[in-house]
């Protein structure tokens, strides 16, 4: 199973035997935080080298910018929903100030948004991103390049 580690079979072991909910709950919580590392080690080693942009010139964001062949992605990772969407919306408005001021133009009818949870219960939320006051459309399974 991912993320289990000895950790997670001790409390497992443990909470067998005592049926303890606190046992269970750091069971939930070991496996949670381990979700998030290795979610956050895959997100930050994402080799994006072969772009056809120099990113060293965009705007600086809160938010992680990775680009390859021309496109961007803005990832943001934060305990509040509204945290996010208030970073993604600041940010996403500088690049497209960036875009506009290089006479490059963001493509909205190409662009969502797409919320990745490791909390169950915030799956069926969709993000509130806009774009100049234009909403960009919620997508549970972006396509890149024709993948999902």
């Amino acid at each position: 199973m991912p993320c289990w580690s000895e950790r997670s079979q001790e409390l497992l072991e443990e909470y067998e035997r005592t049926q303890d909910h606190g046992t269970a709950e750091g069971l939930l919580e070991s496996l949670q935080q381990s979700r998030k590392e290795r979610w956050t080690k895959v997100v930050e080693n994402i080799d994006f080298t072969p772009t056809s942009r120099h990113a060293s010139d965009m705007p600086e964001t809160n938010s992680h910018q990775l680009g390859y062949a021309g496109d961007w992605i803005l990832t943001h990772q934060y305990e509040e929903r509204t945290e996010i969407d208030d970073t993604l919306i600041k940010d996403t408005t500088a690049l497209k100030e960036y875009f506009d001021t290089w006479y490059l133009k963001m493509n909205t009818t190409k662009s969502v948004s797409t919320a990745f949870h490791l909390n169950n219960h915030e799956a069926s939320k969709s993000s509130n991103i806009k774009v100049k006051n234009k909403m960009l459309p919620s997508d549970t399974s972006p396509k890149y390049l024709g993948a999902t």
